[in-house]
């Protein structure tokens, strides 16, 4: 709850510095933000769901909780492969037409970082649980596409050319597709391992 916590208070400054820039990229960080504290909120909720069933009906709640951890990784990973592709348009157009944006978002791309060093350093020591490794996958994404930010920031500032913020988008809608893949493919994979174990 204190990562998720973290993150809306980031989402929420990338917000308004979105409203003022118009930045592509910083659109594609703040969504995956977002989808970082989904992972979040989805870690919490399994968490909270194989607890209750393991006290009401005394059900095993390590294959419970991992169950409702591995469907929670399908739907984050859907989530983000989804939206890459609904932004890869807008970045198509921002390429070949780029306007004029302000080098200031290297600001929120640096307060991005530093959330996502701050809830990996929260629940670093939960690594076992395969949301977690879900979760933290997300953030280490995440902190690649704020580091591209920032760059994008720095490379606007230092040449005047705004073509810098669509190729950061490039970059981040990639991150997106190939962990919205990988949540999914690993999501399915274990289920069905998890499955046919059940039926033995």
């Amino acid at each position: 709850m204190l990562g998720l916590a973290i993150h809306v208070t980031t989402l929420a400054v990338q917000v308004i510095f979105l409203i003022f820039t118009l930045s592509l990229a910083l659109v594609s960080d703040t969504i995956h933000v977002a989808a970082d504290g989904l992972a979040l909120w989805v870690l919490w909720l399994s968490q909270k769901q194989a607890d209750n069933a393991h006290r009401e009906v005394n059900v095993d709640l390590d294959e419970y909780y991992h169950r409702e951890e591995v469907r929670g990784t399908a739907i984050i990973g859907a989530l983000l492969f989804a939206t890459a592709f609904l932004l890869l348009p807008f970045a198509l157009h921002r390429y070949s037409d780029p306007p004029e944006i302000s080098a200031v978002i290297w600001v929120p791309g640096v307060l991005g970082l530093v959330g996502n060093v701050s809830v990996l350093w929260i629940i670093r020591g939960h690594h076992k649980h395969r949301t977690v490794q879900s979760a933290l996958a997300h953030i280490a994404l995440d902190m690649l596409g704020s580091v591209g930010v920032v760059i994008a920031g720095v490379l606007i500032w230092w040449s005047g050319e705004s073509i810098f913020d669509p190729l950061v988008s490039f970059f981040i809608i990639g991150l997106m597709i190939l962990a919205g893949l990988g949540f999914m493919y690993e999501a399915v994979t274990t289920l069905r391992k998890l499955n046919n174990a059940g039926g033995h």
